[in-house]
């Protein structure tokens, strides 16, 4: 394709397209064999091909690293050591205090435990129960009174040991055990006030 000047003013000049002035009657510029010309300067230098080698490289090379001229500020390799040997500082030290206070905790109770014991086992040293009360001394009264209910109480439950009539061993075992009875509150002691000599 060629663009070639549009006669103007009588014809005696013509202008190209980037607005310099030809004299009338001169041949117009080849503009395709200028962009031809510059366009093979170029392709002598560029690679419009890539072969397995390249691609391999290519796949092999290192990710592009952000900068800070992208936006994209990075820090220092130190920094994030540091950080990352502070954060696990800290969680080391938490480690150790609940640690500390766990076994606080464990010894305070422990304590209390003791001091719990040792106070039961003090009581318990300087406690002297009293002695027991003396049995009572049985009378022959009271001893007959106990048998006389024994043998009513039989009569009552095992009518066939004497051979009679149910209606008089029932009447007869009733009367043992009740006479019995009497004859044990009959037999109580009297015990004598020395205040003011009034009999309970």
């Amino acid at each position: 394709m060629s663009i070639t000047g549009s006669p103007m003013d009588g014809g005696e000049r013509g202008r190209q397209d980037d607005g310099r002035a030809t004299p009338a009657g001169q041949p117009p510029t080849d503009w395709d064999a200028q962009f031809t010309a510059i366009v093979s300067g170029i392709t002598g230098s560029m690679r419009w091909e890539a072969t397995a080698g390249d691609l391999d490289e290519h796949a092999n090379a290192d990710p592009p690293v952000p900068t800070a001229d992208r936006g994209i500020p990075r820090a220092p390799d130190s920094i994030w050591s540091a950080a990352i040997l502070d954060t696990a500082d800290d969680r080391r030290a938490r480690r150790e205090l609940r640690r500390a206070e766990r076994a606080a905790e464990l010894a305070a109770f422990q304590q209390a435990q003791a001091e719990v014991e040792a106070a039961r086992a003090a009581d318990t040293e300087h406690f002297v129960p009293p002695p027991p009360p003396p049995l009572p001394r049985l009378r022959r009264r009271t001893v007959g009174a106990l048998l006389l209910m024994i043998l009513g109480l039989l009569l009552l439950v095992f009518p066939a040991l004497l051979p009679a009539p149910f209606e008089l061993i029932a009447v007869l075992g009733l009367v043992l055990l009740l006479g019995g009875a009497a004859i044990l509150v009959a037999g109580m002691r009297r015990h004598h006030d020395g205040s003011d000599g009034a009999e309970v």
